[in-house]
């Protein structure tokens, strides 16, 4: 009865403890870095909701309702209204909760594809991962997306695994996916995957396809995506860039080999990190087991379609659009892990016994478990990091170490020093209005990276795509504005200085005075002269 008890318990304690985990070591100084450029993004949709029920910004000019990332805002929303309204903890305990969850579905699928012990294994390897804590306390999109496209990928596995499935699964597929794209509209490449891997793993056995039910949730699908691509387009309509370009402007899959940048290779190279080689050792390891076991075929084939689909239909790259393989990785890590083990044991001889077996089990799986705490988590030693090669062009999700970029300091100080009359130049028009309440007054760019807009009724013809700000596209522009202003700030970060050339900065930073600097922001002051000298003239001639 005991031993029956213990047994029905042991899950349950397990996911718990993992729970708690996931969950503690993202609240580790969640409030410390600074709101990001994105997370203002979704902070100030956030407040839209709030205000009247859905996502919208007020820019200088228009209102802009949002097109992308829809759901995101809501639940930033509801952790504001229960905490009292913003902070830096309060809009990112949504991605925790994400995280904590993703954790569960983690540990569920590792058990239901194998055993408890993968499921341990690869939920361990993902609450404590550098690359998963970051984006577990991020209030951006990639948490909770994960979420849900992990619990979509389960749903496929057992309609393609189950060949009696029931038709309800076919339809819970689609409403589990519907929050999966309407969090990110690029988890539409996860349809394209899921369906090659079908082909290929199911070739001949089409229960999956030769059915109604898989027709009718097939069209619902396709008309979520298409509904949601043309309302993403009508709503950008009146915003087409006049300038530059970004991540924003992509609304269709665009084939990479037709980018200049097309880089084949940069989600292997860019995910290189101490914290991942265990890891990335593991999956390719567990490739020699696929023969034999489809669940793990099932997992690296989804993992593989997926970095091949995105690297050669998305112009843009970056780290976070694969943050949704994570959880896969991890498990398909952790099932080579128990299939090495298993295989080492069952070797083992005539001399082989009972104790002997458990004894190499424990031994290997504890060892693996033990480098993995050494090597993959934000506390353990990391001596490649310490070489320059391996520093250079890390992203900062990778870093545990880096704090982020230094908006909130570099706004404080301007808060504090401002004075009414003074003239702002910002470079992140969000975090600025989120920490201060206001706009600013102009943004610098001379090189098309961001998107500027043509409005009719902006002084200097052309706006910023954030907040709505009179752009400035010349030193010339620049210049009158200094001319015509007491004092000038200039609000930067980060310092990469992307948007305007090498000239316009040197003339920014050598005409204007740092007055603040934070890790990966500065705060420079300009003081025009000419009034300096024209009100001490005046004050003179009053004493006189």
């Amino acid at each position: 009865m005991k031993e029956s008890l213990s047994r029905s318990l042991t899950p349950f304690i397990i996911q718990i403890s993992l729970a708690l985990l996931a969950f503690t070591v993202r609240q580790i100084g969640i409030e410390a870095p600074s709101i990001t450029q994105d997370e203002s993004t979704m902070v100030l949709f956030a407040k839209g909701v709030l205000e009247r029920g859905y996502p919208f910004i007020t820019q200088r000019f228009d209102e802009f309702l949002i097109s992308t990332y829809e759901l995101v805002p809501y639940p930033i929303a509801f952790s504001m209204w229960l905490h009292g309204g913003f902070s830096e903890a309060a809009v990112r305990y949504p991605a925790s909760l994400f995280a904590t969850g993703t954790t569960l579905l983690i540990y569920r699928f590792g058990v239901n594809l194998f055993d408890q012990r993968t499921g341990f294994f690869a939920a361990l390897t993902f609450a404590l991962l550098p690359w998963a804590i970051y984006w577990g306390s991020n209030a951006f999109y990639p948490s909770q997306l994960q979420f849900f496209a992990l619990s979509f990928i389960m749903v496929v596995h057992k309609i393609l695994y189950d060949k009696n499935v029931s038709a309800k699964w076919f339809y819970i597929s689609f409403l589990v996916y519907i929050p999966t794209y309407l969090s990110w509209e690029g988890s539409g490449f996860i349809l394209p995957v899921v369906f090659i891997t079908a082909l290929l793993l199911r070739w001949g056995q089409w229960h999956w396809l030769l059915n109604l039910h898989s027709w009718l949730a097939g069209t619902l699908l396709i008309f979520l995506v298409v509904s949601q691509l043309t309302y993403r387009t009508l709503m950008r309509e009146p915003f087409n860039s006049v300038f530059g370009g970004g991540r924003s402007e992509i609304s269709f899959a665009s084939l990479g080999l037709s980018k200049v940048n097309f880089d084949p290779l940069y989600y292997f190279i860019s995910s290189t990190s101490e914290s991942h080689v265990l890891l990335t050792l593991l999956f390719l390891g567990g490739l020699i087991f696929n023969r034999k076991d489809w669940h793990l075929r099932y997992l690296h084939t989804i993992i593989l379609i997926s970095i091949a689909t995105i690297t050669l239909l998305l112009g843009f790259y970056s780290l976070r659009y694969i943050f949704f393989l994570l959880p896969l990785v991890c498990l398909a890590a952790a099932t080579t892990t128990i299939h090495f083990a298993d295989r080492i044991t069952t070797n083992l001889g005539d001399a082989r016994s009972l104790f002997t077996v458990k004894l190499a089990k424990i031994l290997i799986i504890g060892g693996l478990l033990i480098n993995f705490l050494l090597v993959s988590t934000p506390w353990g030693v990391r001596p490649l990091e310490l070489m320059e090669r391996f520093q250079k062009n890390r992203p900062n999700e990778l870093r545990p170490d880096l704090r982020g970029f230094g908006f909130r300091s570099v706004i404080t100080a301007l808060q504090n020093n401002f004075r009414p009359g003074d003239v702002v130049l910002t470079q992140a028009s969000f975090p600025h209005t989120l920490y201060t309440g206001t706009t600013g007054d102009y943004y610098l760019q001379n090189i098309g990276i961001a998107s500027i807009f043509f409005h009719p009724n902006s002084k200097l013809a052309y706006i910023d795509k954030w907040i709505g700000n009179p752009v400035l596209r010349s030193k010339a522009e620049l210049e009158e504005v200094l001319a015509n202003s007491k004092r000038v700030w200039f609000a930067q970060a980060p310092n990469s200085h992307s948007n305007i050339d090498d000239d316009l900065y040197n003339f920014v930073t050598t005409r204007m005075k740092m007055v603040d600097e934070s890790f990966d922001g500065s705060l420079y002051l300009w003081v025009n002269p000419a009034m300096q000298q024209s009100k001490a003239i005046m004050s003179s001639s009053n004493t006189e």
